[in-house]
């Protein structure tokens, strides 16, 4: 599947089918100490759902959601990120 960014900017754009129709919104507000990046996918009539969201911390372990579900991100190498 092809994507398109609406924006230069991949924490806060739209993706796009190639055809211009909206497929997912990634949104990251600004915040001054962590990050948490929201993904929702339109449902084509208008609304959208929630898909997932990153939660990037400095000093303890990120944490992802996908679909409502917590999922561990793990390093699969000694300099990894």
């Amino acid at each position: 599947m092809d994507l398109l960014f609406l924006n230069q900017s991949n924490s806060n754009t739209v993706l796009n089918m190639p055809d211009g129709r909206p497929l997912y919104h990634v949104d990251s507000p600004f915040q001054m100490f962590g990050r948490t990046t929201n993904i929702s996918k339109f449902d084509g009539r208008g609304g959208n759902s929630d898909v997932g969201a990153v939660e990037l911390h400095g000093m303890s372990s990120d944490v992802v959601a996908v679909w409502g579900r917590d999922v561990t991100p793990q390093r699969q190498g000694i300099f990894s990120t």
